[in-house]
């Protein structure tokens, strides 16, 4: 606390259950003896936890990607025969844009 202005801390009112927990957590890692720096890492750890999550909920996602065009032809089916010419599958694709069905 040496040298830390006291209005930059902030009074919480916990549980007892978490409180005990935050003890033995301090006196487990590297703030062994340093509560007020404990306390201080805690708050920006859950500061930054909180601007992340604030930052996930208002950034928008992004469309799902199209899938890319394969220019596949037409699959023919057993049993069913179609009469095509040279120009069939430009017909058909011509057609299926003008109804837009496709770009």
């Amino acid at each position: 606390m040496k040298g830390e202005r006291m209005e930059n801390f902030i009074r919480l009112a916990v549980s007892e259950d978490i409180s005990n927990q935050i003890d033995e957590a301090q006196k487990q890692g590297n703030f062994a003896g340093k509560p007020y720096q404990f306390m201080r890492h805690l708050v920006l750890l859950g500061l930054s936890e909180y601007k992340a999550q604030i930052e996930r909920e208002t950034t928008p996602t992004a469309a799902p990607e199209e899938p890319p065009t394969t220019g596949a032809k037409i699959i023919p089916f057993p049993g069913v025969s179609l009469n095509q010419g040279d120009d069939f599958q430009d017909t058909l694709d011509g057609f299926l844009r003008e109804m837009g069905y496709i770009e």
